[in-house]
């Protein structure tokens, strides 16, 4: 398959967030599964590995007449096809600055150069949600809207098959409406690991699967293999650490769980929120900080009050609940509702097969 990538960013080149590393890595993994990929994209600066191809084409944007110059490379057996203009240049670290007025002149300059070198008898526009809070337009239009009526498929960058592959690749039922909790962290008190095995018994009683990564306590470890033994079909336990594996709980999983008594920073919960998974944090320090509080009878993410060794895990929405019958009910709200969507992140550590890079 022919295949054509379209992205304002593109790491190594440029990079705002997630949507500049998938439009970097994705690629990539296209070409090794037998696939021609050509990536689209603005030329921010002077990149080295590109040569000037001789076209130029004007475009009508707002009124005025913009000139485009093209660059291409040829990386890795992908193509690269770069799009120079005044509007462009060395806005590499504030792609999305700037006045609204602004902001949409380059993205109309940029997708009517992109048509440019997309335009085929038999191409097909297929229109990839990455962040439908910033759907560009105005009062009075909308480029999102847009883009929606004129794209032979949608999509988002939800991936079921995240999920999926890391149940498989560990051995657990292949159910994708039950949910899947993982953990990712040191074996010790600090992270709260023994309040979590603690909530185990009460975990297995109900219909989730628990993943847990890390290494620490010997204690601790040997509980952990205890209850893998013990309950095979719904709990895993990775003694150990692998970043490859880190990746993929966080993008196969739908709940993180982060029960840690103090956490100066914290770093897996801004990966769980980048991923789209729901992390599940005590408040206290860096977790506090930057996981924000909802009613979990109304949103998929929630923060504890505080840190109480007697406290239950209540994994289904994150709450503190005691009432038995009230947390079965949350359980029942949360098998009937869809996975929590991930972002365009999760797609390079999707499968098994894939690699950081």
């Amino acid at each position: 398959m022919n295949i054509i990538l379209v992205p304002v960013e593109c790491a190594p080149w440029s990079k705002t967030g997630g949507l500049g590393d998938v439009a970097g890595a994705l690629p990539k993994a296209l070409a090794r599964r037998g696939h021609r990929v050509m990536v689209v994209a603005p030329r921010y600066g002077n990149y080295a590995e590109v040569q000037e191809t001789g076209v130029y084409k004007r475009y009508k944007v707002d009124g005025q007449d913009m000139e485009v110059t093209f660059f291409q490379a040829y990386i890795n057996g992908m193509d690269f096809v770069f799009m120079d203009s005044p509007m462009f240049r060395n806005i590499e670290k504030n792609i999305y600055g700037g006045g609204r007025e602004d902001i949409l002149k380059r993205m109309v300059l940029f997708c009517k150069a992109a048509l440019e070198v997309l335009f085929c008898k038999y191409t097909r526009c297929v229109l990839v949600i990455h962040n439908i809070a910033h759907p560009g337009g105005g009062e009075h239009f909308n480029i999102f809207a847009a883009g929606l009526k004129a794209a032979n498929r949608v999509v988002t960058t939800s991936k079921p098959q995240c999920k999926a592959a890391l149940q498989r690749e560990l051995g657990l039922p292949l159910q994708e409406n039950v949910p899947l909790i993982g953990f990712i962290g040191r074996l010790d008190q600090q992270k709260g690991v023994d309040l979590i095995a603690e909530s185990i018994p009460w975990m297995v009683d109900r219909d989730v699967q628990l993943v847990m990564l890390g290494t620490g306590r010997p204690d601790l470890e040997q509980l952990l293999r205890h209850f893998e033994s013990q309950h095979h079909d719904k709990v895993r336990g990775w003694i150990g650490f692998s970043v490859e594996m880190a990746h993929r709980i966080t993008a196969g999983a739908d709940i993180l769980l982060m029960p840690s008594r103090f956490e100066p920073c914290g770093l897996n919960q801004l990966y769980a929120l980048s991923y789209g998974i729901v992390p599940v944090v005590h408040a206290v320090g860096g977790l506090r900080d930057s996981v924000q509080p909802f009613d979990p009878l109304a949103e998929f993410q929630a923060t504890y009050p505080e840190f109480e060794l007697e406290d239950k895990l209540v994994v289904q929405e994150g709450c503190n609940v005691t009432d038995t019958e009230a947390i079965d009910t949350l359980v029942g709200e949360h098998n009937q509702q869809c996975v929590p969507p991930r972002t365009a992140a999760a797609q390079q550590h999707a499968l098994p097969d894939s690699a950081l890079h």
